[in-house]
């Protein structure tokens, strides 16, 4: 059996070749069903690839622009991240190894800026953007690195949370 012309049609019918061979009643193109599992499965996250958040001292911002997207898994996002505030940008540095090492992704959701200890967030510093883990101690907030070679810093009177770590990412597959 020759495909093309039963393709050619179902193209031409706006229908899937399963419906034109009856094998199912619901006529939706496979193109649009494998649309909609990609959608229901991952969210389009918009990607900052100019922005950095230094696992270290900071990191300045030169331009915030979500002209691309990253795809993340659903499954793989916390039940508390709302997806029209994520965006995804890069770690740079190590101050944070090794829960999020240089080249990192980290999908941050901008809605939570209210401080909750020992969460990871993305603060905006006079020194730039930094990723940091927050603890309250005598009754103030400071930014406290993972990497026991980095001193925790008092959040300082202009800094300001942009949003908590809702994701991090590998920036390769496999990590050497």
């Amino acid at each position: 059996m020759r495909l093309e012309p039963l393709a050619r049609a179902a193209q031409a019918l706006n229908v899937s070749t399963d419906y034109l061979l009856d094998l199912t009643d619901d006529p939706t193109p496979a193109s649009v069903l494998a649309a909609r599992w990609r959608e229901s499965t991952y969210l389009p996250v918009p990607f900052m690839r100019d922005v950095h958040a230094a696992a270290g001292s900071g990191e300045l911002v030169f331009e915030e622009s979500d002209d691309l997207r990253t795809a993340i898994s659903r499954a793989a996002l916390p039940a508390w991240a709302r997806p029209a505030t994520l965006i995804c940008i890069r770690a740079t540095g190590e101050s944070m190894v090794p829960t999020v090492r240089d080249g990192d992704l980290l999908v941050i959701d901008r809605a939570h800026t209210e401080p909750l200890p020992n969460k990871l967030f993305v603060a905006r510093t006079s020194d730039g953007l930094v990723v940091k883990r927050l603890q309250r101690a005598n009754r103030r907030w400071h930014f406290v690195s993972d990497n026991p070679r980095h001193l925790p810093r008092p959040v300082g009177a202009d800094d300001s949370l942009t949003g908590r770590v809702a994701w991090i990412g590998p920036a390769t597959t496999s990590r050497a």
